[in-house]
């Protein structure tokens, strides 16, 4: 067998097939590794009643949509990491999963008409940026509490002939609703409160007893020129808070 060459450079055949055999080890290894982590599932989609449902979409832990044909079957490939399963979501909002279950590759899927829809609520600041992890108080055919996700994002279950009629029906601790807009989803534009702070009357309250006090002592002071004996001068001069006085006034008495 001749020489090749490659870029220039000669290339022995014995160097060429060991290339080629690391070549084709990692692709096997690659092909191994992703049927490692890979599961092939048949899911199957029934009623309550156990009668088959055709034609569904679903999405097995928040991943794509997979359509189930009209035996109401697919098979699909779930990583190692889906299993266990979280969560099966329909595409039709009008269905929801009831129940599940995975054994022997088969993945089993009880659906149900919903007797309820989901309502979307957001809830943002003055600069339309949504406010997450607050309180939000719904009141209709059922009141409601529940708290914003990171997208200040929250859904709430009405029935099915049910409206949201107005601004009235929601209530924020903490914030002010000033805009209410209601779609396919809610939109509210909310300003949180400012608390208002107190007045330290502290301070004033001390001025005015030091005023008092000062004025008291002027006073004193001023009666120490109609002193006629040394008794009337001590009796007066215990009036007086030493303490309170200014150098000058401590020295004159």
């Amino acid at each position: 067998m001749s020489n090749l060459y490659f870029d220039g450079s000669r290339i022995s055949p014995q160097k060429l097939i060991v290339f080629t055999l690391i070549v084709f080890t990692c692709i096997i290894q690659s092909y191994v590794s992703d049927a490692q982590n890979n599961q092939v599932v048949q899911v199957k989609a029934f009623s309550e009643n156990l009668n088959i449902y055709p034609n569904l979409s679903l999405s097995i832990n928040k991943g794509e949509f997979i359509s189930l044909n009209e035996n109401g079957a697919v098979f699909a490939n779930l990583k190692s990491s889906d299993i266990p399963i979280q969560s099966i979501k329909l595409k039709d909002e009008t269905l929801e999963v009831a129940s599940w279950n995975l054994s022997k590759g088969i993945l089993e899927v009880i659906i149900r008409k919903k007797n309820y829809i989901d309502k979307e609520i957001k809830i943002v600041n003055e600069n339309g940026v949504g406010i997450s992890n607050i309180q939000v108080q719904f009141t209709g055919k059922k009141k409601i509490s529940k708290r914003t996700n990171r997208e200040g994002i929250l859904s709430i279950p009405l029935a099915l002939n049910e409206e949201i009629k107005s601004i009235n029906q929601f209530k924020i601790p903490g914030y002010d609703i000033k805009d209410f807009k209601n779609q396919d989803s809610v939109l509210i534009r909310v300003q949180k409160i400012q608390s208002e702070v107190e007045e330290d009357t502290q301070p004033i309250e001390k001025q005015s007893n030091q005023i008092v006090q000062k004025n008291e002592t002027g006073l004193i002071l001023q009666q120490l020129d109609t002193i006629t004996s040394l008794r009337v001068f001590y009796k007066l001069l215990n009036k007086i808070q030493r303490d309170k006085l200014s150098k000058s006034s401590q020295a004159s008495t």
